[in-house]
Formats: C-alpha cells, sequence, structure tokens
C-alpha cells in the first residue's frame, strides 16, 4: 500500500481507513497511473486500499497498462486491520508485452515451504525469492517500500529474477531507486522449473487441500505467539 502507507493502518479506526481508500474504476490513483503508464509506455503498479462497491476495504495492488487497461489483486492474506477483507482468488492476465502476468502481494506468497525462522528479512529475500522463481519457472519482480512507515523500517531490496532463480538485478539501498534488467523470454520454454512441472501427480497433492483443523484467519496467523503444535 504504498500510495496510503501500511503499517500505520493498524492503528487506525474504520472510518479513517475509509477516508484513505480509492476506487479502482474512477479513483484519483488508479487514473493518474492511467496517464503515467501511457506517457511511459510501461506497466506501471502501485498498492493502496481499495474501497469495494459493497463496502469491503481491501489491500489491493493496481497495475496500469498502456493500452489502458487496469487490473487489480486483493491481497489475498489481509492481516493488517480487522476492518479490512481478504479476497478469495488468485490475479493474472494477459499484457502487451505477450506474457501473463500474476499477482501476489507480501504474505500471499507465504505458504508452507516458505522458511518462517532463521534468516533476517534480508537473507529471507534472498532465499525465498529465488527459489519461488525456479521452482515455478517464472521470472519475479519484487518491489518494497523504502524508509521509515510508522514504527518499521522498509528497506527497499528490489529484486528482478529470472526462471532459473538468478538475480538479474538487485538494489541493497534503503532509499528510493530504480532496477532495470533484460529479461530472456526464451528460457521459460525449457526451463528446469517448467519440466519439473510437467510430472506433477496432483493425486498426492489432495491432502494439502483438505482442513487440518488448525487454520488461522491471516490476523490470527500473523500475530498469534501460540505454540504451533
Amino acid at each position: 500500500m504504498c500510495i496510503s502507507g501500511y503499517w500505520h493502518v493498524r492503528n487506525l479506526s474504520r472510518e479513517q481507513i475509509d477516508t484513505l481508500s480509492d476506487d479502482i474504476g474512477n479513483g484519483l490513483s488508479p487514473q493518474y497511473l492511467k496517464r503515467l503508464t501511457k506517457e511511459y509506455n510501461l506497466i506501471i503498479v502501485a498498492g493502496l486500499i481499495q474501497k469495494a462497491p459493497n463496502g469491503a476495504l481491501y489491500n489491493t495492488y493496481v497495475a496500469a497498462q498502456p493500452d489502458g487497461c487496469v487490473h487489480s489483486h486483493r491481497k489475498l492474506h489481509c492481516f493488517i486491520s480487522r476492518h479490512m477483507s481478504s479476497h478469495q482468488d488468485y490475479t493474472d492476465f494477459d499484457s502487451h508485452l505477450g506474457v501473463r502476468i500474476g499477482i501476489l502481494v507480501c504474505y500471499d506468497n507465504n505458504l508452507v515451504e516458505n522458511a518462517s525462522k532463521g534468516p533476517n528479512r534480508r537473507e529471507w529475500l534472498l532465499r525465498w525469492l529465488p527459489s519461488r522463481a525456479h521452482d515455478n519457472g517464472m521470472f519475479i519482480l519484487f518491489s518494497n517500500g523504502v524508509g521509515r512507515d510508522d514504527d518499521e523500517l522498509r528497506t527497499g531490496n528490489a529484486m528482478i529474477i529470472d526462471c532459473y532463480g538468478r538475480i538479474l538485478a538487485k538494489t541493497w539501498k534503503a532509499e528510493n531507486n530504480m532496477i532495470i534488467a533484460e529479461l530472456d523470454l526464451t528460457l521459460l520454454d525449457r526451463c528446469t522449473g517448467r519440466r519439473w512441472l510437467r510430472a506433477r501427480r496432483p493425486k498426492l497433492c489432495t491432502r494439502l487441500a483438505k482442513s487440518t483443523g488448525k487454520e488461522l484467519s491471516p490476523r490470527e496467523a500473523r500475530f498469534s505467539q501460540d505454540s504451533t503444535e
């Protein structure tokens, strides 16, 4: 939520969050992104608080394309405020670049195979994101906030990673910065991640989709200090 700020939202009332929200269709922020994307002929993305037609509030990532199309992903595991909702579906779309793009927001990536303890934040990112890229045979573009957000410090660590998990560009500076890399899309067809995915045996995965009885809401899972046993 780079437009509204993020961590401070946990202390806000419903009414205060509502004043920070925007409408995806006609809101000021999405319209501004549309103007920028046409001006620079780029796909431009930004996070904001979305107010849905039914009044629900979401942590939403907006992607504007030069052709005027605007796509949005509502965070699947929203925990920042009890006044905000989690979405129930994934987001992917075709782009003018000839590739399909998917969006995940922060905690959305925290699946069971994530290393949740041990490394510090930077080391965690450098291990977690390349493995995601390699295992799924995809390029990853990662961005993060920079500077102080309430009582936390956003460290940046933007990265561009290829489908073999190789970091093509990154920044360690906790300041505004832009990274650029050339992406070789011909690597996708035969990369190991995509080849291995063809060996999947879906019937072996059915147990993963069954409830264990230990599931928590995203907010409970994020802030709970209880044992996982």
